[in-house]
């Protein structure tokens, strides 16, 4: 396992278990960024609270690293299926819109990744530019 894998996969077991309330998120924050100081608690705060919204299907506003968003949207497919997936991905979409609507950046980069995830799994979600 490459070590920004191995990260990613640590970072998602503690959003895990906050998600099913073993942890509370300041807890998971704090732990996470003592492990890797690259983010401040906050921060992991906020990348915590868009995978919980993911998990929920909601919007949400907190931009995370394309390469973390889909290391935990193969996550929650590998452990939830793809129905969670599918809801993740749709929390996603509502993100890239909130997200034009706010500062008007397209997040092509995101949208290529998220709709290379769908197309792997057959999902008939589009990520086209926001309008």
């Amino acid at each position: 396992m490459q070590q920004n894998e191995k990260m990613f996969e640590e970072i998602y077991q503690a959003f895990l278990r906050t998600y099913r309330n073993q942890a509370t998120r300041t807890d998971t924050a704090n732990y996470l960024s003592s492990v890797y100081a690259m983010y401040k608690p906050s921060t992991y705060m906020r990348y915590l609270d868009s995978f919980l919204h993911m998990m929920d299907g909601t919007q949400f506003a907190s931009v995370v690293p394309i390469n973390l968003s889909v290391y935990l949207l193969q996550c929650i497919e590998r452990d939830f299926g793809v129905s969670a997936l599918q809801q993740a991905l749709l929390a996603e979409k509502q993100h890239i819109q909130y997200y034009y609507d706010v500062c008007g950046s397209a997040s092509k980069g995101l949208r290529t990744a998220l709709q290379a995830l769908a197309s792997q799994h057959d999902l008939q979600i589009v990520f086209s530019t926001p309008y």
